[in-house]
C-alpha cells in the first residue's frame, strides 16, 4: 500500500520511512512512514529589488523570522511598511516581502486668531521644500503681518508664503494682526506695540 497522503505543510521523509521491500510470508512486518515539515525561504527585499536579508530552511508553521535591525532598509523622511503584510507564521509557499516607503507628512492648520474667513489645512512632506499657502483671512482695521506658532505671537514666526524648513509634527499657525497704527491685538484682546 502507498503511504498515507501527508497533511498540508508536510512531506514524506524518505530517509526515515520504509516504503518498499519484500515482506516474508508469516512474519510480522511493520512499515513505518515518517513525515517532516516542508522547508521554505523567507526573503526581504529593499525598494530597489536588492535582497536585504534571506532566511532558508524555515519550516512550515514556524513564526516568520523578522529581519535583523541592521538589515532593515531606511529612507530619510519616510516610514517603512512591507508588502505584502507579513503573516505570523510560514505557510505552504516561500515568502517574499518588499520594502515600501511612504513620505512622512505633517498637517499645518491655520487659525484666523480674531480674523474672518477660512483656510484649508496644508500638508507638508518631510524633505520637500514647500511654501505656506497665502493668507486668506481678513480682519477689519487690521493688516496681516505674519504667522506664529502661538496666538499671542510669542512662538516661532513664519512669513506669509514662507518656507517651512524643519518639520517636526502637526502644528497650528495663528494669524498675527497689526492695527494700522502699529499696535497688535491678540485673540484675547491684549494689545502690544511692535515696530
Amino acid at each position: 500500500n502507498a503511504p498515507v497522503e501527508p497533511e498540508t505543510g508536510f512531506i514524506l521523509d524518505t530517509e526515515k520511512s520504509v516504503t518498499g521491500g519484500v515482506a516474508q510470508a508469516g512474519s510480522d512486518n511493520v512499515l513505518k512512514v515518517y513525515y517532516k515539515r516542508e522547508l521554505h525561504t523567507v526573503t526581504y527585499y529593499d525598494e530597489d529589488g536588492s535582497i536585504a536579508q534571506k532566511f532558508t530552511d524555515v519550516p512550515y508553521g514556524a513564526p516568520v523570522p523578522a529581519i535583523s535591525d541592521n538589515n532593515v532598509p531606511t529612507k530619510e523622511g519616510h516610514t517603512l511598511t512591507w508588502e505584502p503584510t507579513i503573516p505570523a507564521r510560514v505557510g505552504t509557499e516561500d515568502l517574499a516581502f518588499t520594502a515600501k516607503f511612504t513620505p512622512v507628512t505633517y498637517t499645518y492648520t491655520f487659525n484666523a486668531n480674531g480674523g474672518e474667513g477660512s483656510m484649508e489645512p496644508q500638508r507638508f512632506e518631510v524633505g520637500v521644500d514647500t511654501a505656506l499657502n497665502t493668507n486668506a483671512f481678513t480682519r477689519a482695521n487690521y493688516k496681516f503681518n505674519d504667522w506664529n506658532t502661538a496666538a499671542d505671537g510669542s512662538g516661532a514666526t513664519y512669513a506669509d508664503e514662507g518656507a517651512i524648513l524643519e518639520l517636526s509634527g502637526d502644528m497650528t499657525l495663528y494669524a498675527q494682526w497689526q492695527f494700522w497704527n502699529g499696535w497688535f491685538t491678540d485673540v484675547n484682546g491684549k494689545q502690544y506695540y511692535k515696530d
